[in-house]
């Protein structure tokens, strides 16, 4: 009974929805998808929640959602690696180009994608150095990221790194 009910609560925010702004109204299955035009993907309620927040500081044309980033290109024999961070927000209102990724505390439970996600973000440190200084990423939980000090902040945070990193 413990372990279902803490099961539930890692992986609470993980499934993806659709979200309608003029219904004010989230659809976990394609089958209830209304007929509108303003139907969103969120893969998390905690990507959803970020937006939420940013959009207190930023207009939503200033919102990138689902930016491609080239870790590496494609060099054969390798495929190009690409990596999609969740936003970028690039403003007059910033000194930098800000880029968030949104990370629940279920990845502290999954190993594999755990050190892939490190991996990448070695990666992306080592060939876009700029890109990762500028990076938060941003949790449900308190947490870090195996082998590194990489430690997320909360969405409560946001402000704080914005007025302090961003100097808004």
């Amino acid at each position: 009974m413990h372990g279902k009910s803490t099961k539930n609560k890692i992986f609470k925010n993980v499934k993806p929805f659709w979200y309608s702004a003029s219904l004010q109204r989230s659809y976990y299955s394609k089958q209830e998808l209304p007929k509108v035009s303003d139907l969103e993907y969120w893969d998390s309620t905690l990507e959803f929640r970020v937006y939420q927040e940013l959009l207190k500081y930023f207009h939503a044309d200033l919102i990138k959602r689902q930016h491609e980033i080239v870790i590496l290109p494609k060099e054969e024999p390798f495929k190009e690696w690409s990596w999609k961070v969740d936003f970028l927000i690039q403003s007059n209102k910033l000194i930098k180009p800000l880029y968030i990724e949104c990370k629940g505390g279920w990845i502290k439970h999954d190993k594999g994608s755990e050190r892939e996600f490190a991996h990448m973000l070695q990666t992306l440190q080592s060939q876009h150095s700029q890109i990762f200084k500028n990076l938060l990423i941003v949790s449900d939980s308190n947490w870090k990221l195996v082998n590194t000090k990489i430690e997320p902040i909360s969405i409560e945070e946001i402000s704080l790194k914005l007025i302090k990193k961003w100097r808004m």
